[in-house]
């Protein structure tokens, strides 16, 4: 883990502020600030995932961040960030994390669905043990999982949050497809 310092900054956005970490001009973490935490919170859950890197805050602010929440703008910026990331976790963490990144946007899965997608359906717990220890909020989009029985209140960062981006990601696909059609 010896790559260096982490810069970090916080953004406002449609969903709630995130803390967004880079390392070496790339993604290492995007938390949400939660009511309950706070902005030290979200620190924590930086720290805690990159113990050996130290924090400094950036004044600089992401362009693509801020078009990640923009409706016509999302998909792409989704993907630019993508390209962009650093991760830290087993390989089989990894093996749910890139799982997740091919649910298409406004889609949802289950839990069963992405055990079942990386050839270890009897290894469901593992897989929702993974997403909760995913460090990349909405981009790796652990908030595309639900549960079986079709909730979803299990996301670290509240279930109405997850609803509301979820209902976004609905819309913007929908525009996607009602501009595809007019072309």
């Amino acid at each position: 883990e010896a790559l260096g310092g982490i810069d970090y900054e916080f953004h406002e956005t449609r969903f709630g502020e995130v803390l967004v970490g880079r390392m070496q001009e790339r993604t290492c973490g995007i938390h949400f600030v939660t009511e309950q935490h706070g902005r030290e919170g979200a620190l924590r859950e930086i720290s805690r995932a990159w113990p050996k890197s130290t924090l400094r805050a950036s004044l600089r602010a992401s362009s693509t961040l801020t078009n990640l929440f923009n409706d016509d703008l999302y998909s792409s910026a989704a993907q630019k960030l993508c390209n962009r990331l650093i991760v830290k976790g087993t390989p089989f963490q990894v093996k749910v994390w890139r799982a997740l990144l091919q649910i298409e946007e406004g889609a949802v899965t289950t839990y069963d669905g992405i055990a079942h997608n990386i050839g270890k359906p009897r290894a469901v717990r593992a897989v929702g043990s993974a997403i909760a220890r995913n460090q990349i909020a909405v981009v790796v989009p652990c908030h595309r999982v639900i549960r079986k029985s079709g909730t979803n209140e299990s996301y670290r960062w509240g279930s109405a949050r997850k609803k509301a981006i979820l209902d976004f990601e609905r819309r913007n696909a929908r525009i996607m497809v009602s501009r595809e059609a007019q072309a």
